[in-house]
């Protein structure tokens, strides 16, 4: 991992949502053709977002979000083409999920992509259920367990 790499999280309400915004909107909806009016939703402003930056720039995405007491959601994983394949996915996770740890929650899940499955396997989520269309393209919901603290 490059040396010139910074990670930090934040509630949907700071302004540096719109970095992680921008990197999501040119992985999903420039790269991969996700309609862009169906990138941001009602999460984003009550989640909690991790950005990566290298040299200042905004390189990778996650954000957390919760779904009751007991769980969270993660999603919205986007790495910029020329960072992927380093572990950033899974840094930006493990940091996620251990937030969610220290807020005592005791479940994960995440829609994951067909591609995306072997990452989200070594984090310990395992897919449940059929496969679903999310604009046109197949998902998988996979879920985890968190460990308390302790």
């Amino acid at each position: 991992m490059p040396s010139r790499l910074a990670i930090d999280w934040f509630p949907g309400t700071d302004p540096r949502v719109r970095e992680a915004l921008a990197v999501r909107f040119e992985v999903f909806v420039h790269e991969q053709g996700f309609p862009a009016d169906q990138e941001v939703d009602d999460l984003d402003a009550i989640a909690c977002h991790v950005v990566a930056w290298h040299d200042g720039k905004p390189v990778a995405t996650a954000r957390l979000a919760t779904l009751d007491a007991t769980r969270v959601q993660l999603g919205r994983v986007a790495v910029l083409p020329e960072f992927r394949r380093q572990g950033l996915a899974t840094r930006l996770l493990e940091l996620l999920l251990e937030l969610a740890r220290r807020e005592g929650y005791q479940h994960a899940e995440l829609r994951s992509q067909i591609e995306a499955i072997p990452v989200y396997e070594r984090l310990g989520f395992v897919a449940e259920g059929p496969w679903t269309l999310e604009a046109d393209v197949p998902h998988r919901l996979m879920r985890r367990a968190i460990a308390p603290l302790g």
